[in-house]
């Protein structure tokens, strides 16, 4: 109904620069509409509008297509929900334990059940670009990023 809706993590991240352009392009677009600025000054030009096109052609095909061109989930949905009493009932009806008649199956894996969980997280505040890396990469970057803070101490001391 009008009380939610559904927020779902993709694995963008071999495609995020293309995305961040796409962004930059929409943004141009509604700023030129609104005359903050000249078409000819925008990173398409003259061909904004074209070039808009395209780019929305191109994100329908990213959920279209199958193979190498598809985006895929990252396998985490957020059900967002206007009132606190709207997910308290939804968490009460379909996390229960002890529940088969009101589990959530998804169609792909009909013997599965679907994990419900509540989360304290708006989705504008969740770490989107995340959902693309495995906890072992995330483990990874973080030992890294330690290893490079530490060794720049080590340099200025």
């Amino acid at each position: 109904g009008a009380d939610r809706g559904v927020s779902i993590g993709y694995n963008y991240m071999k495609i995020a620069w293309e995305v961040e352009c796409m962004i930059t392009r929409m943004i141009e677009e509604l700023e030129v509409g609104l005359k903050l600025y000249d078409q000819e000054m925008t990173t398409a030009g003259a061909d904004l509008g074209k070039v808009i096109d395209e780019d929305k052609q191109k994100v329908q095909s990213w959920f279209k297509e199958t193979g190498e061109g598809q985006l895929l989930s990252s396998g985490e949905a957020f059900l967002v929900f206007k009132h606190k009493v709207g997910k308290q009932t939804f968490l009460k009806h379909f996390s229960s334990k002890h529940s088969t008649s009101h589990a959530l199956y998804h169609s792909s894996a009909p013997t599965k059940k679907v994990g419900v969980s509540d989360v304290h997280i708006e989705p504008p505040a969740a770490c989107w670009w995340h959902f693309g890396i495995s906890t072992k990469g995330l483990y990874g970057r973080l030992v890294k990023s330690f290893a490079k803070m530490i060794t720049m101490i080590a340099l200025v001391q």
